[in-house]
């Protein structure tokens, strides 16, 4: 099994869009709102991870940021 963290040192995530973030088409920005953006990233990454035995998650650093955190079992 492997393991993966991800962070930054922004503003994170606001506490209302931490359920959704995986959801397909979830934009929690409405700034974002325009062609580049499609709420697509996450939730492909979260396939991609449970289609090789993981399992992935979202949370926010203390005293900021955010962290994305997965595993995978193998890749074949």
């Amino acid at each position: 099994m492997m393991s993966f963290s991800i962070s930054d040192t922004g503003k994170g995530f606001d506490a209302k869009d931490l359920p959704f973030l995986f959801s397909k088409f979830y934009q929690g920005d409405p700034s974002r709102n325009d062609q580049l953006h499609h709420g697509l990233g996450l939730y492909i990454v979260k396939e991609l991870v449970i289609k090789h035995g993981g399992e992935i998650q979202a949370r926010n650093n203390k005293p900021q940021g955010a962290c994305i955190e997965f595993t995978i079992s193998s890749i074949k």
